[in-house]
């Protein structure tokens, strides 16, 4: 062979060998972050582009939850647990007749804010449930006004979650809660509800969770981004190094890998409040999917799921069943929250 192509040979097998030993593990490293680290959606951010605020948020012009008829509304500035430097801030609904009264904490989901939660608390007062409970509408690390944060894909969304119950058991000495959940906050809600370290926290001052609503779920973590990374073109072996780049960075505060744990089959498997589970056929940041496979390994009797299609056949269907079947959604909400 001659000593060109000897030479031309060895800088390809060189050249091949960075892909492989440098170039790909960098990619799927890079992947892995910009999963877990996305930009801040804030109050201003929302409320300058109207496109965002009209269809996605659909809030119109309302901007806090007095918009919406509600007399007395409080902001409250609180802290995360363990990372006490995490700022969290919420709105506080004074509806009840006591501020003991049980309390629905409405959690939203990644890439989004408390601003698109408000036209829920619209529904209990159109659904005449307004006076039966206080609201708590937190913003999450990452978040409208809260900390620029990793959220580790709804698993410190859970702490932020269990900050929201002690600080509203703190201030106004509630013990009931019923936990309405979108999307990511919906597996951070399970998250909560499986993490000992946050429920003795909480059961420490007698919190109760009576019963919980899951919109739009993340209910497979792992497996809807394997699902989305081979959607963009990613090959077996990059998608294995992109969930083991996410094993190592979701973690919980003893060291315990629990990204592999993120999934509603481990994560509810002990659960026994009620819980209603709300769905579209047609989502695609959620695939109903995974819902139904998670639900068929569970099997549990305390668990309702309701799939709603596509009529309009609308280009989003994410976490807008309220938009697309109102009437059927409200009964349904209203049917759950009052039966015994």
């Amino acid at each position: 062979m001659k000593k060109w192509m000897k030479v031309t040979l060895i800088i390809i097998v060189v050249l091949v060998g960075l892909v492989y030993f440098v170039g790909l593990p960098m990619m799927t490293k890079k992947a892995a972050h910009d999963i877990l680290a996305y930009e801040k959606m804030t109050f201003e951010r929302v409320l300058s582009d109207s496109i965002m605020k009209n269809e996605h948020y659909y809030i119109g012009d309302e901007r806090s939850p007095s918009d919406y008829g509600y007399d007395s509304v409080e902001t409250i500035s609180f802290n995360s647990v363990y990372d006490e430097e995490i700022k969290l801030e919420g709105w506080y609904v004074h509806s009840a007749v006591s501020d003991t009264a049980p309390c629905v904490i409405i959690s939203h989901g990644r890439t989004s804010n408390r601003l698109k939660t408000m036209k829920f608390v619209k529904m209990f007062k159109d659904l005449g449930l307004d006076k039966k409970y206080n609201f708590f509408m937190p913003d999450y690390r990452n978040s409208g006004n809260a900390s620029s944060a990793p959220t580790q894909l709804g698993n410190k969304f859970a702490e932020d979650l269990t900050a929201s119950l002690l600080i509203v058991n703190e201030k106004y000495g509630t013990k009931d809660f019923i936990l309405y959940s979108f999307s990511m906050g919906a597996v951070a809600t399970a998250d909560f509800m499986w993490r000992s370290d946050l429920q003795e926290k909480t059961a420490s001052k007698n919190i109760e969770i009576q019963k919980m609503i899951f919109d739009s779920p993340l209910s497979n973590v792992p497996g809807v981004i394997e699902l989305a990374s081979k959607k963009m073109g990613a090959y077996d072996f990059m998608v294995e190094d992109i969930l083991e780049n996410l094993s190592n960075e979701i973690r919980l505060p003893n060291g315990e890998e629990v990204f592999d744990k993120m999934r509603f089959s481990v994560l509810l498997k002990d659960v026994k409040q009620p819980i209603l589970m709300l769905q579209s056929e047609n989502d695609l940041a959620t695939p109903a999917m995974f819902l139904k496979e998670e639900l068929d390994i569970l099997k549990s009797k305390n668990i309702k799921a309701v799939y709603f299609d596509n009529p309009s056949n609308a280009e989003f269907t994410h976490v807008r069943m309220y938009i697309h079947h109102k009437e059927r959604y409200e009964n349904l909400v209203k049917e759950f929250l009052t039966e015994k």
